[in-house]
C-alpha cells in the first residue's frame, strides 16, 4: 500500500474487504473438499457396517430377520460407522453420494457465503484496529515533530529552554537538535558580542577622526587667503582629501549606528521620483564632471520609508553607478510597483560586475575589481542595511546587455 493510501478510510475498508473475501473463498474450498471426503468415508463405512450386520443376523437366524431389522437402531449403525471409517471406504461412499446427486462441490456456495462473511468481519476488525493504532502512533509522532519545531522556532527567537527528554524514536534527533541549538546559541552570542565590539570601535575611531578633520578643514579655509596659484592648487587637493575623510567618517558613523540598531526610522510616504531627485543633488558635480546622463522614468509610485536614510541608500547606489560609468555614458533608473512590493532598478553604463565579486558586493570594506582608489567599500553595505531595516531588499546583477544593475525593493 502506498504511503498516501494509508490514511484513506475507503481504501482501507476496500482492501481488507477484498482480503477477507479472498480468505473466505479459499477457506470455503478447503472446508467443502474436506467435508466431502469425510462424508464419503463415513457413508462408505455405514454401508459396510450395514452389510456386515445384515450378514451376521441372517446367519444367526433367518427366521427372525424382520424382527431384528425393526430392532436395529440407525444411531448405533452410524456411530459405529463414524468410529470405523477410513480412506478405504471413500470410493464406496462417493459412488453412493453421486448416485443420489451429491456432488463434490455442491455446498461450496453455502460455505463461501458463511465463511466469507466471517473472514470479512475478522479482516475488517483487524484492519481497523491496525489503522487506529497507526493513527495514534502517527499523532504522537506529529506531536513530537511539532514540539521539536516549536523548540527550533523558540531557539530562533532566543527563547529556547532545556528540552524534556523522552525515550522514543525521536530521542537521537532530540539530542542532536538540543546540541545544535546550544552550539548555535553560543556561536551567536560570540558573534553578536564581536559585532558589537567592532561597531563600537568603528564608532570610536570615527569620532576620534572627526575632531582633527574639522580642525584641518578650518585651517585650510584660513590658508586660502593670499596664496599663490601653486599654493591654491595644493589647498584644493588638501580640501578634496579632507572632504573624502569627512565622507568616510560619516559613512563609518552611519554604519556603526545601523549595525547597533539604535536608529529609529521615521516612516513617511515618499514618492520614488522625489527620492531619486533628492539623492541625485549631492552628486550633480560628479555627473557634470563626467558628463553622465541620468535617464529616470516610471509610473507614480510611493513607498513607506524614512526619507533621509533612504536617500542615503539611493545616493550610494547612484554614486557606485557613476563611478563605473565611462565619461559621456548614461545611467538608467526605472521604478514600478506590484501588489507585493515597489521596485527601483539602477543600471550603469559600465562593463558589469565580475562573477567572483557578485557574492561579496554588499560586504563591508569589500573592494571588487575596478573599484575606485579612494573607495572604502562601505557604501553598498550601508545601502543594504538601510533597505533591510525598512522591510526591503537590495540585489545586484548583470543585465542582459552586460551592464551592472541594482534592484531595490520595498515590500508592502
Amino acid at each position: 500500500m502506498r504511503l498516501e493510501d494509508r490514511d484513506n478510510p475507503f481504501r482501507i475498508f476496500t482492501g481488507w474487504l477484498l482480503l477477507g473475501t479472498a480468505a473466505g473463498f479459499l477457506l470455503a474450498l478447503v472446508v467443502t473438499f474436506q467435508e466431502y471426503r469425510r462424508f464419503s468415508e463415513w457413508v462408505g463405512a455405514a454401508l459396510r457396517q450395514e452389510s456386515s450386520v445384515e450378514n451376521a443376523d441372517i446367519q444367526e437366524s433367518g427366521m427372525e430377520e424382520t424382527k431384528i431389522r425393526e430392532m436395529r437402531s440407525m444411531e448405533q449403525t452410524f456411530a459405529a460407522a463414524f468410529k470405523n471409517c477410513g480412506p478405504s471406504d471413500r470410493a464406496a461412499g462417493q459412488e453412493w453420494l453421486l448416485e443420489y446427486g451429491y456432488r463434490p462441490w455442491g455446498r461450496l456456495g453455502e460455505h463461501t457465503a458463511v465463511l466469507s462473511a466471517l473472514c470479512v468481519l475478522m479482516a475488517e476488525g483487524i484492519g481497523w484496529s491496525l489503522f487506529l493504532i497507526q493513527k495514534k502512533r502517527q499523532k504522537k509522532q506529529e506531536q513530537r515533530i511539532e514540539g521539536l519545531t516549536q523548540y527550533l522556532l523558540a531557539a530562533e527567537r532566543g527563547e529556547a529552554a532545556a528540552l524534556c527528554r523522552r525515550e522514543d524514536a525521536f530521542s537521537h534527533l532530540e539530542d542532536a537538535v538540543y546540541k545544535a541549538v546550544m552550539e548555535l546559541r553560543s556561536t551567536k552570542e560570540e558573534a553578536v558580542h564581536s559585532h558589537e565590539v567592532l561597531s563600537q570601535r568603528i564608532a570610536d575611531i570615527a569620532h576620534q577622526l572627526k575632531t582633527p578633520i574639522t580642525s584641518m578643514s578650518l585651517m585650510t579655509e584660513l590658508l586660502e587667503e593670499g596664496q599663490t596659484e601653486e599654493g591654491k592648487e595644493c589647498l584644493l587637493r588638501l580640501s578634496a582629501q579632507i572632504r573624502r575623510l569627512q565622507n568616510l567618517v560619516q559613512a563609518l558613523l552611519s554604519l556603526a549606528k545601523l549595525e547597533s540598531h539604535t536608529i529609529r526610522f521615521e516612516r513617511e510616504v515618499v514618492d520614488a521620483e522625489g527620492l531619486i531627485e533628492g539623492a541625485l543633488e549631492p552628486l550633480l558635480e560628479l555627473f557634470q564632471n563626467k558628463q553622465i546622463r541620468l535617464d529616470a522614468s516610471g509610473e507614480t509610485v510611493y513607498i513607506q520609508a524614512d526619507r533621509q536614510w533612504t536617500e542615503e541608500a539611493v545616493l550610494n547606489l547612484l554614486k557606485n553607478c557613476a563611478e563605473h560609468t565611462p565619461a559621456g555614458g548614461q545611467i538608467r533608473v526605472r521604478w514600478q510597483e506590484n501588489p507585493l512590493y515597489t521596485e527601483i532598478r539602477f543600471t550603469d553604463g559600465g562593463k558589469g560586475f565580475h562573477k567572483k565579486d557578485l557574492p561579496h558586493l554588499f560586504e563591508r570594506f569589500y573592494r571588487g575589481e575596478g573599484a575606485q582608489k579612494d573607495s572604502a567599500g562601505i557604501g553598498l553595505a550601508l545601502a543594504k542595511l538601510i533597505a533591510e531595516q525598512q522591510n526591503g531588499q537590495l540585489y545586484a546583477e548583470n543585465t542582459l546587455d552586460d551592464h551592472a544593475g541594482f534592484i531595490l525593493r520595498f515590500y508592502r
